[in-house]
């Protein structure tokens, strides 16, 4: 086994405290992650085709990020967190488990999340507490975490499967008043 992965990244990074704990971050990330041998032999992964070089399952070449807690009125505040990426690469395959073309030469679409919540503070029993409302993936981006990469299925690139708009809650304990 003469594998040999990299990988190589450049980011570029803002961050802005705001005072009482609040705060406002950004980060881009250009990165690479690469292999000689981007698929693996096992028993229980039979595939057929060169190994091949090519980019790693998490290759991610852009990779933006934000996130911030902000104030809005005395006890309340809005947190966010926003990512933005490339597809992950996933390879193609035939029916009979042959690899088509290089491995990991296809990508699923673009990744984007915006989870937005809301805020309250409570001092309860001589303690600071949060109770906070928000969204998941408030733009109900479809970010699909499976494919059918099946060359002669009917259903060939058919993605599917990912975080759907969801609604949560949190109680969440910030200290000693």
């Amino acid at each position: 086994n003469r594998r040999h992965d990299r990988y190589d990244a450049l980011e570029l990074r803002a961050e802005r405290g705001l005072g009482k704990g609040y705060r406002w971050m950004g980060a881009y990330t250009r990165s690479s992650a690469r292999s000689d041998a981007v698929l693996s032999l096992a028993l229980t992964n039979p595939v057929f085709g060169r190994l091949g070089q090519g980019p790693l399952d998490w290759d991610t070449p852009h990779r933006l990020v934000s996130s911030a807690w902000l104030p809005v009125r005395g006890k309340y505040g809005i947190a966010y967190l926003l990512e933005w990426r490339s597809g992950y690469p996933f390879s193609v395959f035939s029916e009979k488990s042959g690899l088509v073309g290089p491995p990991n030469n296809r990508r699923y679409p673009a990744y984007f999340s915006l989870n937005v919540e809301v805020e309250r503070r409570l001092r309860v029993w001589k303690h600071q507490w949060g109770l906070r409302l928000g969204f998941i993936n408030i733009t109900n981006h479809k970010n699909p975490n499976a494919v059918n990469n099946t060359l002669e299925s009917p259903n060939f690139l058919h993605f599917s499967g990912g975080q759907k708009r969801a609604f949560a809650t949190r109680i969440r304990f910030i200290g000693r008043s």
